[in-house]
């Protein structure tokens, strides 16, 4: 089976690698061990965590260009900016989204504005837009100086975003620039960076070192928080607001404004008013804040909590009604919900199922328990047919709200729908409405679309420490954390500490990793604490058999061979184990 088609299956060949991968360095010569470390794997708890499921939602469609540039609120140029081929000024504008347009309208009409919406809603838009216009706007009236300046909380966004902008402003005529601390300081030293990372020449809209910025600053300014503190304060750097270029700022863009809270919001919150101080623009600098991760909580009293955040980072007043959210289109569901008496998908049809009209449409009728009405339906006919299916309109019902790990999933759907089938039976015909969902359409806004887009979350991982307490044979494991022995708490005993357990890399075997204290008292070592209170030592459960060739060269004697004195105390006895210092 052609693998990219089922997402599942896929992901657990992922899954199924990475634990190769990982058990191919780390050895574990005790069985007992071994075994419950590959029963924790199995159960999914210690390498990775999933999968969880949920959809892919569409987007309400917004006002377009003509319309917003229509109503003056847009600069006529803004939408050669902006086309579906970034870059490319001929192309057709891009189609924007209703909280796109939205925004829009709240930032030119002058309100402080939050955009709450989550990850790939193309909230880089929804201030983009605005701003460009205005800085249109400026460049008509002959109007230089640093306009805008969009601040990320990490270089990585900051590059990216300002890929794309750069891109889009060629030919426009604005100049945009990225200063942080990878910024090169000459023109020459850039242009070679530039070259090497991208493979062709800059845009004519890019300004690309320092030296540049300084002399002639652009319109648009991207950066980080730390760098913009620089700006305010380094003497070489305070051209780029010159006095006679006071009030020209227009926009403060923050990106993820939810990461400046406690102590860096507090910095955050006051560089925001020296900036303001420094370039004239107190009372009248418009402020916007992004956000995927506050999205989640709606309501008025989400929104005023959100505004009040705002308004005390910014130091400008945020309302309510300035808070952008995602407005998304209804599910195309029947009024029929067609089932069959017993789940007809059978295990054949997931294992050997491919991307073709036949597979595709005997996979529909075994969800809906008939023959469809067209021996040749068309992808767009069985992806509108699926909206009378049961399993189809629960799957669209439950996962645009919310996300499931599968097995939530499964046993709601058994609840829900079907109460007589097994999980597994449950499982194949959920698969199988994803299945036909994934390889079926829907019509929107002219153009099809695949009837479902599930999104699968698997949260992969190093591994945890494993802690014991110390026994002959170590059984007591745990992979939680536990300061004391989970198993031996049950049994009366609740003072039996835990200890990490470390493994020889060569032939797996183990010890605990502890602190020897002078009183001859052993205490656990934290593993990845710098701090001790004793000599940190392995300890070996069981007789160690020290010979010759198991002690390294330089601790050995020249002439008979012997363990040198100063390596003697190295070796102490432990009750049943020996302790070896390191």
């Amino acid at each position: 089976m052609n693998q990219s088609l089922n997402p599942i299956e896929a992901l657990g060949n992922i899954k199924s690698a990475y634990s190769n991968y990982v058990s191919s360095f780390q050895k574990f010569k005790n069985p007992t061990i071994k075994n419950w470390v590959d029963d924790k794997i199995k159960e999914g708890n210690l390498l990775y965590k999933g999968p969880y499921i949920q959809l892919g939602r569409r987007f309400e469609q917004g006002d377009s260009f003509d319309i917003l540039i229509s109503e003056k609120l847009l600069h006529p140029d803004t939408s050669f900016c902006f086309t579906l081929d970034t870059g490319n000024r001929s192309a057709v504008p891009l189609q924007l989204y209703k909280h796109q347009s939205d925004a829009i309208r709240s930032i030119i009409g002058g309100k402080n504005t939050i955009i709450s919406t989550g990850t790939g809603s193309g909230k880089s838009f929804c201030f983009g837009v605005p701003v460009v216009s205005t800085c249109l706007e400026m460049l008509d009236k002959g109007i230089h100086g640093i306009k805008a300046i969009f601040t990320y909380p990490m270089n990585a966004l900051a590059n990216s975003q300002y890929d794309d902008f750069s891109a889009r402003l060629h030919g426009s005529g604005l100049k945009i620039a990225i200063y942080t601390g990878d910024t090169p300081k000459t023109r020459g030293e850039a242009v070679e960076n530039y070259k090497l990372r991208t493979g062709r020449d800059p845009y004519d809209s890019e300004l690309l070192s320092r030296e540049e910025i300084q002399k002639t600053p652009p319109d648009i300014l991207i950066t980080n928080y730390v760098m913009l503190e620089y700006i305010l304060t380094r003497f070489e750097d305070r051209v780029l607001f010159p006095e006679e270029q006071r009030g020209v700022l227009k926009y403060l863009v923050l990106d993820e404004v939810h990461t400046y809270t406690g102590r860096q919001g507090a910095d955050v919150a006051y560089l925001i008013r020296r900036l303001k101080q420094h370039t004239g623009t107190r009372e009248s600098l418009l402020c916007i804040g992004t956000s995927a991760t506050v999205h989640r909580e709606e309501g008025e009293g989400a929104d005023t909590a959100i505004t009040e955040f705002a308004s005390n980072l910014f130091g400008e007043n945020f309302s309510p009604d300035a808070v952008i959210r995602e407005r998304y289109l209804p599910h195309s569901h029947s009024s029929e919900t067609l089932l069959p008496a017993e789940v007809l998908v059978t295990k054949d049809m997931l294992d050997n199922f491919e991307d073709t009209d036949e597979k595709v449409k005997g996979l529909v009728e075994a969800l809906v328990g008939d023959k469809l009405p067209l021996e040749n339906p068309s992808r767009s006919f069985m992806g509108e047919f699926l909206g009378k299916q049961r399993t189809a309109q629960f799957i669209e019902t439950n996962l645009s709200e919310s996300i499931y790990s599968l097995e939530e999933l499964v046993k709601m759907y058994r609840t829900k729908v079907r109460p007589e089938a097994s999980e597994e039976a449950c499982w194949r015909e959920l698969l199988g409405a994803f299945l036909a969902g994934i390889h079926t359409q829907v019509e929107f806004y002219g153009n099809l679309h695949p009837r479902m887009i599930p999104k699968i979350h698997t949260f992969f991982s190093q591994g945890r420490e494993i802690k014991s307490c110390i026994m002959e044979k170590p059984s007591h494991l745990n992979d939680a954390g536990e300061v004391t022995c989970p198993l031996c708490a049950s049994k009366g005993k609740k003072d039996r500490e835990t200890f990490p357990l470390v493994f020889c890399r060569a032939c797996g075997q183990e010890y605990y990793c502890v602190e020897l204290l002078a009183d001859g008292n052993i205490i656990p070592h934290e593993l990845g604490d710098g701090s001790k209170e004793g000599n940190v030592v392995y300890l070996y459960p069981g007789i160690l058999k020290v010979n010759k060739e198991s002690i390294p060269d330089n601790w050995l004697t020249e002439k008979k061979g012997d363990i040198k004195a100063s390596y003697n105390a190295h070796f102490e006895p432990w009750h049943s184990c020996t302790t070896m210092l390191y």
